[in-house]
C-alpha cells in the first residue's frame, strides 16, 4: 500500500478494531483463561466461531492486492512469531533455557558444598575438634535450604519445559512456512491458518505452564 492516507486510515481503523476487541475480551478474561485451559484437545482456536471451518466470505479483490496483503500478513504473523521464538531460544540471561541451566548448575553447586560441609562436620566431630560443629552444620543446613529454593523453583517455573517448547514452536513455524513460497493465494491461506492454530496451541501450552507455576509457588 504506497498511498499515505489509505494507510493511515487503515492504522486507524485496525487500532479501533483492537480496542474494541480488548474491551469485549477483558470483562471476560477470567472466565475466557479457564476456557482455553481446559481446552485439552485445543479446538477453540477462532474467537469467532465462523472461522472454524473456513474464512467468512467476503469482498473479491484483485490479485494484486490478494497478494500485498498475504505478504503483509506474512510478515505480521510468520515474522512475528519466529521472532518471538528465536528469542526464546537464543542464549541469553532471560532465555527459559539459560534460566534453567544457572538453576541446574547452582542446585548442583549447593550440594556439593553441603556434602562437603557434611564431611567436614563428620571430621571434626571425630577428631574433636571444639567450635567447628556449629558452623559447619549451619552452611550444610543453609545449602540444604538453597538446593531446595533452586529445584522448586526449577520444577515450578518449568524453565526447562518452556525451553523445549520453545525449539519445537520454532521449527514447527519453519516447517509450516517452507512451501510458502510455492503455493498460489488459496494455499497461502491455508498455512495462515494452520499457523493461527499452531500458535493457540503454543499459547495454551504457555498459559497452562503459568498457571501451574503460580499454583506451586503460592
Amino acid at each position: 500500500m504506497t498511498d499515505p492516507a489509505a494507510l493511515e486510515e487503515l492504522h486507524a481503523k485496525r487500532a479501533e478494531a483492537l480496542k474494541s476487541f480488548a474491551d469485549r475480551l477483558n470483562p471476560k478474561s477470567p472466565a475466557a483463561l479457564f476456557d482455553v485451559l481446559r481446552d485439552s484437545t485445543a479446538q477453540h482456536v477462532w474467537q469467532d466461531a465462523r472461522w472454524s471451518a473456513a474464512p467468512p466470505s467476503g469482498k473479491a479483490l484483485p490479485a494484486s492486492e490478494i497478494g500485498e496483503l498475504l505478504d503483509a500478513l506474512r510478515r505480521l504473523r510468520f515474522g512475528v512469531q519466529r521472532h518471538y521464538a528465536i528469542i526464546a531460544v537464543q542464549e541469553h540471561f532471560n532465555a527459559p533455557g539459560v534460566r534453567s541451566t544457572w538453576l541446574h548448575r547452582g542446585a548442583d553447586a549447593l550440594t556439593v558444598a553441603m556434602l562437603i560441609a557434611s564431611l567436614l562436620l563428620a571430621l571434626s566431630l571425630l577428631f574433636g575438634l571444639e567450635g567447628w560443629d556449629r558452623a559447619l552444620i549451619a552452611l550444610a543446613a543453609s545449602c540444604a535450604a538453597g538446593v531446595a529454593a533452586f529445584r522448586t523453583l526449577e520444577e515450578g517455573l518449568r524453565y526447562g519445559d518452556d525451553a523445549l517448547r520453545m525449539a519445537w514452536y520454532l521449527a514447527a513455524i519453519d516447517a509450516l512456512e517452507a512451501d510458502y513460497d510455492r503455493l498460489q493465494a488459496s494455499g497461502r491461506i491455508r498455512l495462515h491458518r494452520e499457523l493461527e492454530a499452531l500458535a493457540y496451541r503454543e499459547m495454551r501450552e504457555f498459559l497452562t505452564s503459568h498457571h501451574r507455576a503460580r499454583f506451586v509457588l503460592q
